[in-house]
């Protein structure tokens, strides 16, 4: 119960943080959406506000991220994290919840505006592409969870290294050398043909492809199912909780932010 009161105080502190970053995003992605229909009125082109959602459904591969890496410089600048009593596994995971939270808001009025274009362009919405749309939420939120503990990763190891002196003006050269050291190591592991073969070797089937067709006065749509591989998403799983771990591990060194 007390854990659980002092992370609903971290939750509410983080959101605290970001609000003003939260808040100006979604203005920002309203005033857009605005813009898209009011252009697609004019012109009588609704293409456009479908493009305006799928550039804005991307764009929230970098929301988490971008999100987390707010908070964590805002917190770096007032150095409370050097005293606060809680372990950094609980500190993080605040910062990742809110972040989290406000990523699924977010996709929740595009969702909402996702119902608007597909009225407004007249395409059944039996068709299958809100199924896309959602498959499309789920691909979206596990990629930035993903770049997010990279993120993370590289933020706490840029940090630490302001503990060596030695070192402490050559941080980013470390920071490149790693991300060069972590991509040759995964394009290594790829070249090799039978683990490549036993990663793509289980698959699943889910609506992700889609295509617009205009003819007759009317838009069509065909939605058809993409082969995913399940084991390279256990992998990416493992390796982004190894890289939570070792975020908590350098940052319960007390590193100084």
């Amino acid at each position: 119960m007390i854990i659980m009161t002092a992370f609903k105080g971290l939750l509410k502190k983080d959101f605290h943080i970001t609000r003003f970053w939260f808040f100006t995003w979604l203005i920002v992605m309203l005033l857009l959406m605005l813009a898209s229909i009011v252009i697609s009125i004019r012109i009588d082109e609704p293409m456009i506000t479908v493009g305006l959602v799928f550039m804005l459904l991307i764009g929230h591969i970098i929301f988490l991220p971008l999100s987390l890496l707010t908070s964590l410089r805002l917190e770096g600048k007032t150095q409370i994290w050097l005293y606060n009593p809680h372990s950094s596994r609980i500190l993080i995971l605040s910062k990742i919840a809110v972040s989290l939270i406000s990523m699924l808001i977010s996709l929740v009025v595009i969702s909402l505006f996702c119902q608007f274009v597909v009225r407004y362009i007249a395409i059944d919405p039996k068709s299958g592409i809100l199924n896309v749309l959602l498959w499309a939420d789920i691909s979206i939120i596990s990629i930035g969870l993903y770049f997010s503990c990279w993120i993370l990763f590289y933020w706490s190891i840029y940090h630490s290294l302001s503990k060596f002196p030695a070192i402490r003006k050559f941080k980013w050269l470390v920071i490149i050398l790693t991300i060069f050291i972590c991509n040759t190591i995964e394009a290594s592991l790829l070249k090799i043909k039978w683990f490549v073969t036993w990663i793509n070797k289980w698959k699943i089937s889910i609506p992700l492809d889609r295509s617009f067709n205009y003819h007759h006065n009317a838009w069509h749509t065909r939605v058809e199912n993409v082969d995913i591989a399940i084991l390279p998403i256990v992998l990416y799983a493992i390796v982004g909780i190894i890289l939570f771990l070792l975020s908590s591990w350098l940052l319960d060194r007390k590193v100084e932010v």
